[in-house]
């Protein structure tokens, strides 16, 4: 593992002189659409073993923003809400990433491929409803907020100077849950816009 880091780092290093004199922005906005598979801890048994499920959350949105420290690594918070509502009305679940991290690029003309490393926070809300009597509706409403962390990456095709279409981001979310590490994973696509050009 030690090996293949410094191999990529060697790698990505050596990217930085090739694209030296093409124009990058000083940052940049990004509107995109989001999609999450995440995993849930449903039952604590009276083992101590913890019980997991994955669900799909495909309702979403995500804003990042980015400033450029060189053309190869930028500083970049990225947050992403997603929300499920079941077909049967009888619960809602509402899912908010705030992550924040070291981004790095290898820039061409036509796109641009990307990696980040982030850490952050992850908030829950679970909404379940009860009918106990005919036209009454009880709810009970569960909140966690987790630590987190993001590895991930993904590919811009540039439009314009200052347009980009996100052509895909996907990061592995792991939250720490209850002393138990929960797998997220998560799909983004959209707009990028950059500003304040220099060379």
């Amino acid at each position: 593992m030690k090996r293949l880091f410094l191999i990529a780092t060697f790698l990505t290093l050596s990217c930085i002189p090739t694209f030296a004199q093409k124009e990058v922005g000083k940052g940049e906005l990004s509107w995109q659409y989001s999609f999450l598979s995440r995993e849930v801890d449903t039952v604590n048994l009276p083992s101590g073993a913890n019980i997991t499920r994955r669900e799909s959350v495909p309702l979403g949105f995500g804003v990042s923003v980015s400033g450029n420290l060189t053309r190869a690594i930028a500083i970049v918070g990225d947050t992403s809400f997603n929300w499920n509502n079941s077909s049967n009305i009888s619960s809602k679940s509402r899912d908010f990433f705030i992550l924040s991290g070291p981004r790095f690029y290898i820039r061409g003309d036509d796109f641009s491929v990307f990696g980040q490393v982030m850490a952050g926070v992850s908030i829950r809300k679970d909404e379940f409803f009860n009918q106990p009597n005919p036209g009454t509706t009880q709810s009970i409403i569960i909140k966690d907020t987790n630590f987190a962390l993001g590895f991930g990456g993904g590919v811009d095709i540039t439009l314009s100077h200052r347009v980009s279409l996100r052509l895909f981001q996907f990061d592995f979310i792991p939250t720490h849950s209850n002393d138990v590490w929960l797998k997220n994973y998560r799909i983004k696509t959209g707009i990028v816009f950059r500003f304040d050009y220099f060379k």
